[in-house]
Order: C-alpha cells, then sequence, then structure tokens
C-alpha cells in the first residue's frame, strides 16, 4: 500500500502484526488499525490495550480509520469511547458545489486543525475525502485529554443515511459542520489515538494525488 511506501521512505520501518497470535511488539510506537469489517475479539483488545499502556511506561499511539461498510464493533468502540472518541452513524457530505468532487461523498477539506496546519509545509491545502463516516467525541470525565478535530466539513456538510447513498437518494440524517478525523491525547500519560472516519484519506489514489495535501497530512500527524 502506498502508506505502507510512504512511511518507509520516510525512516519507519512497518510490520504487520495479527492480533489473533501474537502482541504488539514494545518497540512499536503507532500501531495502525486498517478499517476492520469486522469488530475485534477481547483478547485483540487486551492486546492493544496492555501496548498503550506499555508496561506503565506508555506515551503509545493508535491511528485508526474507519470505513463506510464497516461493520458494528462495540468493542473497538469501547476503547475509543475511553479516548472521547466515536465513530458517527451515516456519511459525510458536502451542499457547497467547490466542497466536493463529482458526488456529494466525495467530499473537499480545507478546514485543517491548526494542530496540523502549523506543522504541514503545505500552503492553503485541501484533503480529499471520500465517503467517510463523522468522528464523534463523548464525554469521559477524564480531565488529561485533549481533543483536536483535526479536519472538518464546511459549514454546509451533512450526514446523509449510506444504505440510502447506495440507492442513489439523500436522506439527511445531521444538517451540521461534521468532523472528519480527531486527535485524542492524555496528557497524564503521552498515549493517544488518532480516529479517521474513513481509511479513503490513506489510501493509494488519494495519497499519490499531488494537488491535495493527503501524504502532507498523515506525515505531520505521525512525525
Amino acid at each position: 500500500a502506498y502508506i505502507k511506501t510512504l512511511l518507509e521512505a520516510n525512516g519507519y520501518t512497518v510490520n504487520t502484526v495479527d492480533s489473533t497470535k501474537d502482541d504488539i511488539p514494545e518497540d512499536t510506537d503507532i500501531a495502525v488499525i486498517g478499517a476492520p469489517q469486522t469488530d475485534y475479539m477481547q483478547p485483540d483488545i487486551d492486546k492493544l490495550e496492555k501496548y498503550m499502556d506499555n508496561g506503565g511506561r506508555q506515551g503509545k499511539q493508535i491511528i485508526c480509520f474507519s470505513h463506510a461498510a464497516q461493520g458494528e464493533t462495540p468493542l473497538l468502540d469501547k476503547l475509543l469511547a475511553k479516548y472521547g472518541l466515536k465513530v458517527g452513524e451515516g456519511i459525510v457530505c458536502e451542499n457547497r458545489e467547490d466542497r466536493y468532487y463529482n458526488q456529494p461523498y466525495y467530499t473537499l477539506s480545507t478546514d485543517i486543525s491548526e494542530y496540523l496546519l502549523s506543522e504541514m509545509d503545505v500552503t492553503s491545502p485541501s484533503l480529499l475525502i471520500a465517503q467517510s463516516r463523522p468522528v464523534e467525541t463523548v464525554e469521559t470525565g477524564n480531565a488529561s485529554l485533549d481533543i483536536y478535530k483535526l479536519c472538518t466539513s464546511s459549514d454546509s456538510g451533512f450526514t446523509a443515511e449510506t444504505q440510502a447513498l447506495v440507492n442513489g437518494e439523500t436522506k439527511v440524517l445531521k444538517n451540521e459542520k461534521q468532523c472528519y478525523a480527531a486527535l485524542s491525547i492524555d496528557q497524564s500519560t503521552g498515549s493517544g489515538i488518532a480516529l479517521f472516519g474513513t481509511s479513503s484519506i490513506a489510501e493509494d489514489q488519494f495519497m499519490a494525488y499531488g494537488q491535495y495535501a493527503n501524504k502532507d497530512m498523515m506525515l505531520t500527524l505521525i512525525a
């Protein structure tokens, strides 16, 4: 995949771990969850939590991608909720014609968090994001969490029912600004999770487009 090639080209060692068989290696800095179609088993979640705890040293990171066709994932959702993050219902769309490409669910985001912009070496960046589920925040009671909305829709954004879109119809669920991705960092431990509503933002085709800043955004996030 392009993201693997990109990471390796920038000095990262990338390995695949089968969580049903192996623990996540202790020297792993970032674990990537690539849009699982079904939920993890509890032993898999336990391994992720063990990795995040890092023997009490913490300071570990997870990047989690969702997908429009992803099924119910209650155990993974519970882990995300500990960091105040949630994957919402439906697909993010845009009403503004200058904020989508061909279809309202092939969206363009120029609303990028200063958390990323301050480190990105791109002028007026735009992200191409397709069929993203909305990323939402939930109350945790943990005052140590800092949550950043990494990229959002315009004020004309909305969510539409997934199956209706498949059928060529638009059934609006929420008519308001939407979030595509968020980062939650626990300042007391240094561990954090970045949650993306779609894996498309890091897929080969989207990362390779020179006119969009998807590649630069991902590199800035993991730096």
